[in-house]
């Protein structure tokens, strides 16, 4: 994720979508005052910066009705302003207003199966070679009708 105040812009980055590649590009026209989150694997050309910091983990609470209540309160114990992935509203409830209001907000997406398939070899790829196609689909969307939203927050 990136906030250039130079360039007055926000780069959201969505998983599985070459958004690592995307930051590395982006952060390199980016001033010392400017927002980046770290990557992993780390980059030459991509400097980490000025993501700390506290905000007001209640204001985020409320609005999100309790959902991803961990989240926040891991984020707000470490200092943890900002990180690689964070979802718009939350990146909203951490900025002033008149930042989030009057910057220009990209992200990029990618075809939906495309997606899938990426991540379907992440998992493999990160702990579980046994994973088959099957059983991933199994698990990620076996209460998919019941969940509201994004299957990654």
């Amino acid at each position: 994720m990136i906030i250039s105040h130079k360039y007055k812009f926000i780069f959201i980055k969505t998983t599985k979508t070459a958004g690592t590649s995307i930051e590395v590009f982006l952060s390199q026209i980016c001033d010392e005052g400017d927002i980046i989150t770290p990557i992993f694997p780390r980059e030459a050309h991509h400097t980490p910066r000025n993501y700390r910091g506290l905000f007001n983990p209640f204001a985020e609470m409320i609005l999100n009705q309790g959902k991803g209540l961990p989240t926040t309160v891991v984020d707000s114990i470490r200092g943890m302003k900002f990180s690689k992935h964070l979802s718009a509203k939350r990146i909203k409830t951490r900025l002033p207003d008149s930042v989030w209001n009057s910057y220009y907000k990209f992200c990029v997406e990618r075809n939906p199966w495309d997606k899938t398939i990426s991540h379907y070899y992440s998992r493999k790829k990160l702990g579980k070679p046994w994973l088959t196609l099957d059983q991933y689909f199994s698990n990620t969307f076996a209460n998919y009708g019941e969940a509201s939203g994004s299957l990654a927050e």
